[in-house]
């Protein structure tokens, strides 16, 4: 599925108190590269709340580029300058049909009033995130003040890293959008010499530690290299940092640009060698992600969220604020990626922080919150489409679609996806049934060969053109009214309703077991453990699937939707549990189903290694990757033993079991302290095959005796509530009703 701009151009109230002027030209050069993006679909007039001194050198109003731009003086210390521009912005709304503030101070305006409008929000500020960079009164009242982050609709940070700290305040929705990265219309080549030049792009202050940069390149320089460094831009460090070249006997290796035009900058990195930053403190360092585009290897601080684009294959992330650690960081990224092309090393960057990409997110961002339909996709706001795999004629497909036409909703569709096998019966089915023919029916085909319904709930989403998309089993079917009510908590806000889950044959499926009272809040992966659910039962916003990458594993058979699942509850906002709503029913009256057949171990885990193997979940907080990994191990490892105590097991097979428990694990080491103690007794034997086979069966049936004391105190005494360990785990999903 693809996103396009709105087809209704929207007029847009930019607000800002970062913004260029003659006095500070590059002052929030973010912003204007995001404004000149919104214009491109969008009628867009900014308001610069401009301080003093660059209110007094720029005009009042001007044209830049597509923009219009009008200042407003903004001087909380002279009240008669906050009365006046609050005044002229209530003035500015009338005609608006969205609000888009950019930069943490420019919620001050709206802190006592919001707009009349829908109201979206992007946040750059480093002070959320360091706020040990903060003046001291600054730092004082930043508590009270983070809550004005809880008053847009829509907060859009630019990194996760960011994001972090934003959702902590908020209960609404909250995306991440990235910066847009100036980029090269083709990407240079690297040099092939045996050179050493260094470039830092940045101001020189503080935050971006320009002393241990020329201090590493004095290191380097004592080690025999002929390096040289070139920091691009300018800033109240310059004296000291001259001073300090000086002092090492580095002045003649080390060049200070001063401020230069972006197009100078460029030029500056094509003629590198590597890029070296050693910043304390970033939420997205722009100028990293520019060197990348530009195919250099980069060199730079790991704090920040430059850690979700910078990965081995393209430079290094130093931990340690030391010369001695940037230098080793450099030596490293040099003799690592020796070979690796600049096209390469660009790759990544190059697709996702391109204009084009901001463009569509936003587009999602606004269609999503104003309900327009965006162009060729949504039919209306409140679409839905839901997806039915059917593999084989005798399934009971009319009583799945006759459930999700039931509620006699318009605009909701059944996209019946034949996989496999002749449409010609499955049809004839359906027309006995008076299902079709239909406009509210569409039957789509898919061959590809694999018994799995990977491929055919891929194809069914890209089918699809509604706002909200569900998946479905042809065996299983919705309670009257499950649809509506869903819709009913997407339309609050929530991108991801998670259904309530029930067998035809009576009983709940009790997953995911959240904390008490969070149903109709927004959910979170690890304290409500949602990877117990991976499987997406329930409505889903197709603006987020997409946003967050979530896709079936094709060629697996089973636990295809692993990944899809925990891309969504990672990526979401809004997430709810729909535990008091009719549910989605199990069939009880279908064949076994393909997940309960008994397959060689590698084939059962293929989709869990894949998935700790996959670069975003090795990015993902430590805190994530444990929860994932405690529930991959007992419920698809575990559940590789279960499956298998009927069977006789071979050398090669415990083998395997061993191989690809340690290679799970290695994604979260410290998952197994969770454990109960007969989880650890199972766990030791089977990462130690000379463990007889009869005890590794004998301790997979002793595990799921639950309620004995093994089964609940967990073998580290101390972690006995952790929130993923067996107590609080059977507590939360005993209370599910």
């Amino acid at each position: 599925m693809t996103s396009t701009a709105p087809r209704r151009r929207l007029r847009i109230l930019a607000v800002t108190t970062w913004y260029p002027t003659p006095a500070a030209p590059v002052a929030g050069v973010f912003v204007r590269k995001d404004v000149h993006a919104l214009a491109e679909d969008h009628d867009v007039l900014l308001v610069h709340l401009a301080p003093p001194a660059a209110f007094a050198s720029a005009p009042a109003r001007e044209q830049d580029g597509p923009v219009a731009v009008r200042r407003l003086e903004w001087d909380p210390r002279r009240p008669l300058t906050v009365v006046a521009a609050l005044r002229a912005l209530r003035r500015a709304e009338r005609g608006a049909d969205l609000v888009h503030t950019m930069a943490f101070s420019s919620l001050l305006p709206y802190a006592a009033r919001r707009p009349a409008v829908p109201w979206v929000h992007t946040e750059h500020w480093s002070g959320l995130t360091a706020p040990e960079s903060l003046v001291a009164p600054l730092r004082r009242v930043m508590p009270g003040l983070r809550h004005l982050l809880a008053l847009p609709d829509v907060v859009v940070p630019v990194c996760e890293f960011l994001a972090r700290p934003i959702r902590a305040v908020r209960s609404g929705r909250t995306e991440v959008i990235p910066c847009i990265v100036d980029q090269p219309a083709s990407v240079p080549a690297r040099r092939d010499t045996p050179g050493w030049d260094l470039v830092s792009v940045g101001g020189l202050v503080a935050g971006k530690d320009p002393a241990t940069a020329v201090r590493a390149l004095a290191e380097l320089r004592a080690r025999g290299h002929d390096a040289t460094l070139t920091w691009v831009g300018g800033g109240p460090l310059r004296d000291q940092v001259e001073q300090l070249a000086d002092e090492l006997g580095v002045a003649a290796a080390l060049t200070l640009t001063g401020p230069v035009t972006p197009a100078e900058v460029a030029t500056h990195l094509d003629a590198a060698d590597l890029f070296l930053l050693p910043t304390r403190f970033d939420n997205f360092c722009v100028s990293g992600a520019e060197a990348l585009a530009h195919g250099r290897p980069v060199v730079i601080g790991a704090h920040g969220g430059q850690a979700e684009y910078v990965t081995p294959e393209v430079g290094t992330l130093v931990a340690e604020q030391t010369p001695g650690a940037y230098a080793d960081a450099v030596e490293a990224t040099r003799s690592r990626l020796r070979h690796a092309s600049a096209d390469e090393i660009a790759a990544d960057v190059r697709t996702r922080f391109t204009t084009a990409a901001v463009r569509r997110a936003c587009a999602a961002t606004y269609d999503s919150l104003l309900g327009s339909p965006a162009a060729g996709r949504y039919r209306s706001a409140a679409s839905v489409d839901v997806v039915i795999a059917i593999h084989t004629p005798d399934r009971e497909i009319e009583r799945a679609v006759a459930s999700v036409l039931a509620d006699d909703t318009p605009d909701t569709r059944a996209l019946v996806v034949v996989h496999n096998t002749d449409v010609a019966p499955i049809e004839g089915r359906l027309r006995e049934a008076g299902l079709v023919p239909s406009d509210r029916v569409v039957l789509v085909e898919h061959h590809d060969g694999i018994r799995s319904p990977a491929g055919p709930f891929t194809a069914g989403l890209a089918a699809s053109d509604a706002a909200h998309v569900a998946v479905m089993g042809s065996d299983d079917f919705l309670r009257p009214g499950a649809l509506a009510a869903w819709l009913g908590h997407a339309t609050a806000g929530a991108e991801a309703v998670i259904a309530r889950v029930e067998h035809q044959a009576g009983g709940l499926v009790r997953t995911p077991p959240t904390r008490l009272g969070r149903r109709h809040r927004r959910l979170d992966l690890v304290r409500d453990r949602l990877a117990y659910r991976t499987a997406p039962l329930g409505l889903l916003s197709a603006a987020m699937l997409e946003r967050v990458g979530a896709t079936f594993l094709a060629g697996v058979a089973t636990a295809e939707d692993l990944d899809f699942g925990l891309r969504v509850w990672h990526g979401a906002q809004g997430i709810v549990y729909a535990g008091d709503d009719p549910a989605y029913v199990v069939g009880a009256d279908a064949p076994t189903r393909v997940t309960m057949t008994v397959r060689p171990v590698a084939d059962d885990l293929a989709a869990a290694l894949a998935l700790v193997a996959d670069p975003w979940f090795q990015g993902l907080p430590v805190a994530r990757r444990r929860a994932v990994v405690v529930k991959v191990l007992r419920i698809h490892v575990f559940g590789a033993v279960v499956n298998r105590v009927a069977t006789t097991w071979t050398a090669a097979e415990r083998d395997s079991l061993a191989a690809c428990a340690r290679t799970i694990v290695a994604g979260a080491p410290t998952a197994t302290s969770a454990f109960s103690r007969a989880e650890q007794a199972l766990w030791d034997a089977i990462v130690d095959p000379s463990v007889p086979d009869d005890q590794l069966v004998a301790r997979s049936q002793a595990r799921l005796r639950h309620g004995r004391p093994d089964t609940v105190l967990t073998a580290d005494p101390l972690r006995v509530l952790d929130r993923q360990a067996p107590a609080r785990l059977m507590v939360s999903s005993a209370l599910m009703s």
